[in-house]
């Protein structure tokens, strides 16, 4: 399962918690923020950015917290190699 999707659940099973008003107020200030600075660059809004993610820190903490609970590590990509070379 998903991350993304554990997440929107733990917050959909919490609806009246502090959890849902934190995070929508920072959610909705940053995204108001990012539109004002648009509309002054004359900028056409494409949606969320990394840029805009990256300020939203109690969302994050959120789904680090949901990561912890639930035990998702991020897996590593491993690769077998089938033979050797040299790259220089």
């Amino acid at each position: 399962m998903q991350v993304t999707s554990l997440a929107l659940s733990e917050l959909a099973s919490r609806p009246a918690s502090e959890y849902m008003d934190d995070i929508r107020g920072e959610v909705l200030s940053i995204l108001a923020i990012e539109a004002e600075k648009e509309d002054e660059n004359s900028i056409h809004n494409e949606g969320w950015s990394k840029q805009t993610i990256s300020k939203m820190h109690k969302l994050d903490s959120f789904v680090k917290e949901v990561m912890r609970v639930y035990d998702i590590q991020p897996r590593e990509c491993t690769t077998k190699m089938s033979c050797y070379f040299r790259l220089f």
